[in-house]
C-alpha cells in the first residue's frame, strides 16, 4: 500500500475546521446582472401560432432550438415569432442580451 503525504505549510484552524491558505484568490464574483432577464417575459406557454417576447431591452438575440438541439429558423417581427410552421413540441427560446442570457422552455400544442 502506497501512502501519500501531503505537506501544506499554509494553514490556520477556522471555526474548528482546518483551512489550507492555496494562494489563490477564492474571493471573487461569478455573478451577473439579472435585472435585464426579470424584466423579460416569453409566452404563452404552451403555444400555437406565435411566440411574444416582452421585454423592456429592445437590443437582445433570440435563438430557438429544438429539444434534440435543432436551430429553428425563427422570424421574429415586433416581439412576435411567428410559430405556424412548426410541429407540436418542445423548443427552447434563448435570449441573450447585455453580456447574460436565459433560457425558456416552451411547449407547442
Amino acid at each position: 500500500m502506497d501512502i501519500t503525504i501531503i505537506s501544506i505549510q499554509n494553514w490556520y484552524v477556522s471555526n474548528g475546521s482546518l483551512v489550507a491558505n492555496t494562494g489563490v484568490n477564492t474571493n471573487c464574483n461569478l455573478s451577473i446582472n439579472e435585472n435585464s432577464l426579470i424584466a423579460t417575459k416569453v409566452y404563452p406557454n404552451p403555444f400555437t401560432d406565435n411566440i411574444y417576447i416582452s421585454s423592456e431591452n429592445l437590443d437582445y438575440t433570440l435563438k430557438m432550438h429544438t429539444i434534440i438541439g435543432k436551430g429553428v429558423q425563427i422570424d421574429l417581427n415586433e416581439h412576435i415569432i411567428d410559430t405556424s410552421l412548426l410541429s407540436s413540441g418542445i423548443y427552447f427560446v434563448r435570449i441573450h442580451f447585455e453580456g447574460a442570457s436565459k433560457t425558456y422552455k416552451l411547449i407547442k400544442k
